[in-house]
């Protein structure tokens, strides 16, 4: 009966220890992993981009944004012990084959524009890793350059969605002490409650009727709007019918 229980007690300890392992295994997770490919393949396309033969063709941007891609694709169904880190891993990866999209437009107008402002998200979210956990590449001059990118279009993107969200919803209400029978004057009066001066701003308002349809589009602008201030903006309309109204930045310079 002894021997029994001993018998039992060594099989359940094993089976127990080898679940505990498979376990310990099954959780293994590739934070470390990810940002040493990532160091590699930014390693690879410096390699590329800087050697004295690369010139700039859609091929030969592919070629860089693939140089990456070979090294962190893998990555995307990869377990994380940082949801962060992984949240960044796969923003990353997305971004990279939306550059390959952009890279196949390159000789039309829009090129530049597009593939600046690929840059400017890849080095944002670079910036989020390198604040989560160190890149380790091998060229740390290149990096830094990309990081102080990545902030600058971190803080822009920042100035920008406040901006948006300032005047995105803006309601215009009938002056009825300026209104007379040939001209209706409407007005906004909104408080500037981001952390920056607005130096200049210039909206365009769509007019829009019960069907949905932009019977007319008129124009607003502010200058030197400080935070914490209201300012006033007015536009004036004759005859036209609307009952809703559209909202949309034309121009800005904040600070």
């Amino acid at each position: 009966m002894k021997k029994f229980f001993g018998l039992f007690f060594i099989v359940c300890s094993f089976v127990l220890l080898m679940g505990c392992g498979t376990t310990t295994q099954g959780e293994k997770t590739y934070d470390d992993d990810f940002v040493k490919s990532l160091a590699k393949g930014l390693d690879n396309r410096w390699t590329l981009s800087d050697s004295v033969e690369f010139e700039e063709s859609a091929t030969n941007y592919k070629k860089i944004i693939q140089k990456e891609l070979d090294e962190v694709q893998e990555y995307t169904d990869k377990k994380f012990s940082s949801s962060q880190l992984q949240e960044q891993a796969l923003a990353y990866i997305n971004e990279l084959k939306n550059g390959l999209k952009i890279a196949e437009t390159y000789g039309a107008d829009s090129f530049y524009t597009e593939w600046t402002n690929h840059t400017n998200r890849r080095t944002s979210i670079l910036l989020s890793i390198q604040s989560i956990k160190e890149i380790p590449v091998k060229d740390t001059g290149i990096l830094e350059e990309l990081l102080a990118k990545g902030k600058e279009a971190t803080q822009l993107n920042e100035k920008e969605t406040a901006v948006k969200n300032l005047v995105s919803n803006l309601t215009y209400a009938l002056d009825e002490s300026k209104s007379n029978e040939y001209s209706k004057y409407y007005f906004v009066e909104v408080e500037n409650t981001t952390p920056y001066l607005i130096k200049d701003i210039g909206l365009s308002v769509n007019l829009i009727n019960d069907a949905g349809v932009i019977v007319e589009t008129t124009y607003i602008n502010s200058s030197n709007w400080k935070s914490g201030t209201k300012v006033r903006m007015e536009f004036i309309v004759g005859n036209t019918e609307f009952t809703t109204t559209e909202t949309t930045i034309e121009f800005y310079n904040a600070e």
